[in-house]
């Protein structure tokens, strides 16, 4: 037994098919893996204030920091005990 189409349904398929085919355009995804994205280039490092031990002085006043610096609260460091932190001078 031999299939036959008709004209109608070769239409409809052939409408099918280009419809499908068309317009594939592909879509971009903004999320990039962390490991895959570019490294951002340094600004510079601000200076820091600290201890022969290496580590940020704690303060009271302003007058305890270095040359440039301000006592404060840099919650990098802590969120309850005051360092000196970089004024940007």
């Amino acid at each position: 037994m031999r299939a036959t189409w008709t004209k109608g349904a070769l239409a409809a398929i052939a409408c099918w098919v280009v419809a499908c085919a068309g317009d594939q355009t592909k879509v971009e995804d903004p999320y990039m893996a962390p490991e895959k994205r570019p490294k951002e280039q340094a600004i510079g490092a601000a200076p820091q204030c600290l201890t022969e031990d290496d580590k940020p002085v704690k303060c009271e006043e302003d007058k305890e920091c270095c040359e440039g610096f301000v006592c404060g609260i840099d919650p990098e460091v802590s969120a309850s005990v005051k360092h000196c932190i970089y004024a940007g001078k």
